[in-house]
């Protein structure tokens, strides 16, 4: 009898036993697959992040800066060109389009003088508040930052999409860029030849100056915070494959003022109403991944 018994006990023990690893297994199977789940929706969301790191570049190259405005001896004279430093971080949204971000800082300056303003088409009307003309002619600096969030068309794969005969370069692409951003300055406007004061944009007013004949003589005054303008940039760029991941960047982008004319400190109205200027620049491109 009591051998049956202990007999009895070990095997309901065993199925005791038996039903609680059953019971642990289901446990862990769940979680697993409960971690399973997880990972999976993880590795999704990754894979979606991970599209967004792909196609990216950057460019930095340096620049001339041709202005285009009121104070300009001509359109391709040295008194109108300076430079600037040009930094172009981009996305590739497909084989089309690409949109990025581009930086630039800068100068700018142009003169002019006064027997250019009777031999043109250009009326007389120096923008002089503080009566700081000489009547020799005047120059201009300004100092800018720029940033345009901008479009980037690739010119050749619109052409093979609408020809098919058209054949790619390997080597060369020719892209369009179209953007919309701002530009932060200050202008510095003054007589050529005795360099004194007429008019600033992002200055002070002037505080001492000294009668000469028909005009004051006033001091330099002090900078100002820059001045925040809209601008428009548009133009082409012509890109050198010199590797998987390394390009030369040619580019001639013109830059417009949506809102003002005192990019150069001056208004006159029978120039173009909104001053521009242009950046011919050549750099390096590095694509990221």
């Amino acid at each position: 009898m009591k051998r049956c018994l202990i007999i009895f006990l070990l095997i309901a023990l065993f199925i005791e036993t038996k039903a609680q690893e059953n019971t642990i297994s289901d446990k862990i199977n769940k979680t697993a697959d409960s971690t399973q789940v997880i990972t999976n929706t993880f590795v999704k969301r990754f894979a979606i992040d991970d599209s967004l790191l792909k196609g990216w570049s950057v460019a930095y190259n340096f620049g001339i800066t041709q202005f285009r405005g009121d104070i300009q001896e001509g359109p391709f004279k040295l008194s109108s060109n300076s430079h600037s430093f040009n930094l172009h971080l981009q996305k590739k949204v497909d084989e089309i389009i690409s949109l990025g971000l581009f930086l630039s800082k800068g100068r700018l300056n142009g003169k002019r003088y006064d027997n250019s303003y009777y031999n043109s088409q250009t009326i007389k009307d120096l923008y002089d508040p503080y009566d700081g003309y000489a009547g020799i002619g005047e120059q201009f600096e300004s100092d800018f930052t720029l940033g345009v969030f901008m479009s980037k068309i690739n010119v050749a794969q619109v052409m093979m999409k609408h020809n098919i005969k058209y054949q790619d370069n390997k080597s060369f692409s020719l892209y369009y860029n179209l953007g919309m951003g701002i530009i932060m300055f200050r202008s510095l406007k003054t007589n050529i030849g005795s360099n004194s004061y007429i008019y600033g944009y992002g200055y002070d007013d002037p505080v001492t100056g000294n009668l000469i004949g028909d005009y004051y003589a006033w001091e330099i005054p002090e900078k100002k915070p820059q001045v925040k303008e809209g601008v428009i940039m548009y133009g082409p760029t012509l890109t050198y494959k010199m590797s998987a991941r390394l390009k030369i960047d040619f580019s001639s982008l013109m830059t417009a003022l949506t809102q003002s004319d005192f990019l150069d400190a001056a208004d006159m109205s029978s120039q173009p109403k909104k001053d521009r200027f242009r950046i011919i620049s050549i750099g390096l491109g590095y694509s990221i991944n």
